[in-house]
């Protein structure tokens, strides 16, 4: 539908004297994963906020370690190291 409108639109511009050679930097969003929770795992008690959390922490990595010392707080992330993975902190202050 989208895709469409940006064809009609081109199609105006180039309507236009003078215009030529017109583009657009129209691109497909990603790929969306839609998460259902089966049955049996609601039966479980298992809920759409603990499948979130379980994904967020398998993409981002999870806080592990919380040291003070004095004023200063040093943390320690721990998740799986992936090329498909978005940045992720390793250690934070």
């Amino acid at each position: 539908m989208l895709a469409a409108a940006v064809k009609d639109l081109k199609a105006e511009i180039a309507s236009y004297p003078g215009t030529f050679d017109i583009t657009d930097d129209f691109r497909p969003g990603k790929m969306e994963k839609q998460i259902v929770i089966k049955p049996g795992a609601e039966a479980l008690g298992i809920t759409m906020a603990d499948i979130a959390t379980q994904i967020r922490q398998a993409y981002y990595g999870d806080e592990v370690l919380q040291v003070q010392r004095g004023k200063m707080t040093s943390r320690s992330w721990c998740g799986i190291q992936s090329r498909n993975a978005g940045p992720r902190p390793v250690s934070m202050n």
